[in-house]
């Protein structure tokens, strides 16, 4: 679906009075596209059963204290940020960062990787499916990404429930470290979780 100028400015202005920030037109363009497309996946008639199953949903939803719920348009912004990245640099370089970041890891094995955009996820459900006991692993808590957000409550509030699941977690700023600085912090650590920002 393609968006107007005037609808950009205008979803540009929404995101500004509920947010506080600025976000230029291509995040703007590539967010709204995402919100639209999740819309027109949802907003259609649903069968009795998938009702239930949304009811039941929404009502956990309603019971998780409003600090820490996920902000899916915040997300959304994140992943446009990524994509805004990549076209700047270019497809080429954006491809050649990554085999260089796999390949920075070569004396290191990776054995298991998870992917999530939910860190409540992974803490609370993720580690387990990756180790049997999380009090025994030694987690590198890597938050710098989130030193440019203007709300850093979601570290905070990761950092009580690794406590909470008894995990042994050292938090960690990662930024100007060199490769050999990097391999020193992480030689006795059994798992890396990189926070997003």
């Amino acid at each position: 679906m393609s968006l107007a100028e005037k609808d950009i400015k205008e979803f540009k202005k929404l995101y500004k009075e509920r947010y506080g920030e600025e976000i230029n037109d291509f995040v703007a363009y590539e967010d709204a596209n995402h919100l639209l497309q999740m819309i027109k996946a949802v907003y259609k008639p649903i069968s009795k059963v998938d009702e239930e199953l949304y009811s039941k949903l929404e009502k956990e939803h309603e019971a998780v204290p409003e600090d820490k719920k996920v902000d899916f348009i915040k997300h959304l912004i994140e992943d446009a940020e990524v994509t805004e990245f990549k076209e700047k640099i270019g497809e080429k370089k954006f491809w050649e960062l990554v085999i260089k970041a796999r390949t920075m890891g070569k004396n290191m094995p990776i054995k298991k990787l998870l992917l999530s955009s939910n860190g409540s996820f992974v803490i609370e459900k993720g580690l387990k499916l990756l180790f049997d006991d999380i009090s025994k692993i030694r987690l590198a808590y890597i938050t710098t990404a989130g030193k440019g957000s203007s709300d850093k409550t979601y570290i905070e509030t990761h950092k009580e429930m690794l406590k909470k699941e008894g995990c042994n977690f050292e938090e960690m700023d990662i930024e100007g470290k060199t490769e050999d600085e990097l391999r020193e912090l992480l030689k006795n650590k059994s798992a890396v979780y990189v926070e997003g920002g």
